[in-house]
């Protein structure tokens, strides 16, 4: 019986903590993104963070870094935008292990010349215009001579 209630008592701690995340990454959605659509739901049920005219954006935790790349990638082909990720050094996360996920991103989107746009912010910012931005530029199914793509 005790042994019930510890592994019961684990699993709420467990949930409470993701759900407390989930609800911090819902809050920096609407502040980052204020002026663009956000948590729009897809043709197939799945949710883009924050829909820009260039950019189809995901906004995760540094930490999910790696994941936020896929989502990007696939909301940019759903929506014919490029992929976009805002990276965020979550609350008592260090610096400097934050900007190794950041390095890891690029690094990824480098390497795989992937036409795109990375923003890093602090959990204190509010607007996206505070965070650090790295755009990659690459050939890719977008023409040059028109930014926002194809219509």
């Amino acid at each position: 019986m005790g042994m019930r209630r510890l592994l019961l008592t684990l699993l709420l701690t467990l949930f409470s903590a993701s759900q407390a995340a989930a609800h911090q990454e819902r809050y920096h959605v609407r502040s980052l993104c204020k002026d663009m659509r956000q948590e729009k739901v897809n043709s197939d049920r799945t949710r883009i963070d924050c829909l820009h005219p260039v950019f189809a954006i995901e906004v995760d935790f540094s930490h999910k870094w790696a994941e936020g790349i896929g989502q990007a990638l696939y909301y940019s082909s759903l929506w014919n935008r490029r992929p976009g990720l805002i990276l965020i050094c979550g609350h008592g996360a260090k610096d400097k292990t934050c900007r190794k996920h950041l390095a890891r991103a690029v690094e990824t989107l480098k390497t795989n010349q992937i036409d795109s746009m990375i923003w890093y912010c602090e959990n204190k910012d509010r607007r996206l215009a505070l965070c650090e931005s790295t755009r990659l530029e690459y050939a890719s199914r977008f023409s040059s001579s028109d930014p926002d793509g194809p219509t």
